[in-house]
């Protein structure tokens, strides 16, 4: 980090970041749709090489997964509810980027689901608004509203269940090459 709050990149990932920005428009034409199926993404978008290499490590025997997702972080907010043979549905409303995150994802994923507590961090890019003055988007879209759906949608994929989070970091920023998206760390915690 610099002196003033200001993310350092390397030239390399600059370059990778405005490339990853026109796929980022794909995603976001393709979020406006409503819909993403496996088959619509481009290969430059659902290919390996389109993301950060995923770091899958182990630590003293503990499973670190980290990845990026290229596009514009939507938040996942609850619509309506609806009720069916007595049970009640949230109707979720944004899932189109959760749909993507979750496909990624399984690029990603361990071979097995992670069983233990987790820590997950989660850094949202933004590009900044023209002729805004502000160090941090200190705007819409909340940044739990963000986590919530995607957090549901590695559900059975990089773990069990989202409740094995028991540490949760949550970091908005404007992106300095206008590269948006997410980067995902999951950490396997010490259980005991």
């Amino acid at each position: 980090m610099s002196r003033g709050g200001g993310l350092r990149i390397t030239p390399e990932e600059a370059a990778w970041l405005k490339e990853r920005a026109q796929e980022a428009a794909w995603l976001e034409r393709a979020q406006s749709r409503g819909s993403i199926h496996r088959g619509d993404i481009p290969s430059s978008i659902s290919g390996d090489e389109a993301h950060l290499p995923a770091a899958e490590a182990r630590t003293e025997g503990r499973a670190t997964l980290s990845f990026f997702v290229a596009g514009k972080p939507k938040s996942t907010q609850t619509g309506s509810i609806i009720t069916v043979n007595g049970r009640s549905f949230p109707i979720r409303r944004g899932t189109a980027w959760s749909s993507v995150c979750g496909l990624v994802a399984r690029q990603h994923a361990p071979a097995e689901p992670l069983t233990g507590p987790l820590a997950v961090t989660l850094t949202f890019y933004f590009s900044r608004p023209k002729g805004s003055k502000r160090t941090y988007p200190t705007v819409r879209p909340d940044a739990e509203n963000l986590a919530k759906g995607l957090l549901d949608s590695w559900n059975g994929i990089l773990y069990a269940d989202d409740s094995q989070v028991v540490n949760l970091h949550l970091v908005k920023r404007y992106s300095l090459e206008g590269g948006v998206g997410v980067v995902v760390e999951v950490e396997e915690l010490r259980s005991g």
